[in-house]
């Protein structure tokens, strides 16, 4: 190592990993901003279920529901499925976090994003100290954190400014496939992504979004299935 080399500043270097990342987050933010104005719900509230959620997925199909006058238990389950990749993610980070004082590992937890964890499943592998692996993480979800709500707000207060003909519908998926798309690392990653996409089209019509749900559960399994066969690789 360098001693002459300046110290890294492992919170600025997070914002910066996940910065490429934010030309689709924005769009999706202003999306989401804009459905929630057009339920009649206030901006105290559309926010506060920005803040309390945090969970942009979980958030458009919800709201989906709330007008399309769906009843209370389909809308919590409906959100609490959706959501249920955290617990991967979770359980992915544990080994990071389990050192960590309890009020830290809060932090982790109620940050935790997709995009944040793409991140920081990318990049912890070159961090050594625990303490320098969470200040990357609150920087890249501190930056995910503001512009997302920021995004929301601008589109709560000015709608879906774009041209029927030039929907920004089409960003929530493009947004998680800038996701995807860096993690597929060896032939049993494209198989396992390549077999989701295809499930999760087939499965669309299945009620109350379980769709996303199946598809996960079996791409999940072959995933497993790949790896018990032929082994955890890079190649």
């Amino acid at each position: 190592m360098d001693h002459n080399s300046e110290p890294i500043n492992y919170y600025s270097l997070g914002a910066k990993k996940l910065f490429p990342i934010i030309p689709g987050i924005i769009p999706f933010g202003l999306v989401m901003g804009a459905v929630g104005a057009s339920t009649g719900a206030t901006m105290m509230q559309a926010m506060g279920m920005n803040l309390l959620v945090f969970a942009g997925a979980a958030q458009l199909a919800t709201l989906d529901l709330l007008v399309s006058g769906s009843t209370l238990t389909v809308i919590v389950m409906t959100g609490v499925f959706i959501n249920l990749r955290f617990m991967m993610y979770s359980a992915a980070l544990s080994s990071e976090v389990q050192s960590l004082k309890w009020y830290h590992k809060l932090l982790v937890a109620f940050f935790i994003t997709d995009q944040s964890y793409a991140v920081a499943s990318l990049e912890f592998a070159n961090i050594e100290i625990k303490s320098d692996k969470l200040k990357f993480y609150m920087g890249a979800s501190l930056l995910m954190f503001v512009v997302w709500h920021l995004s929301t707000l601008a589109g709560f207060i000015f709608g879906n400014f774009a041209p029927e003909q030039l929907s920004l519908d089409f960003v929530v998926p493009l947004a998680f496939m800038t996701l995807v798309v860096p993690a597929i690392k060896n032939y049993k990653m494209l198989i396992v992504a390549i077999l989701a996409m295809v499930l999760g089209l087939a499965f669309k019509n299945v009620p109350y979004k379980l769709g996303l749900i199946f598809a996960s559960f079996i791409a999940i399994a072959v995933g497993l299935l790949l790896d018990k066969l032929f082994g955890v690789t890079d190649e």
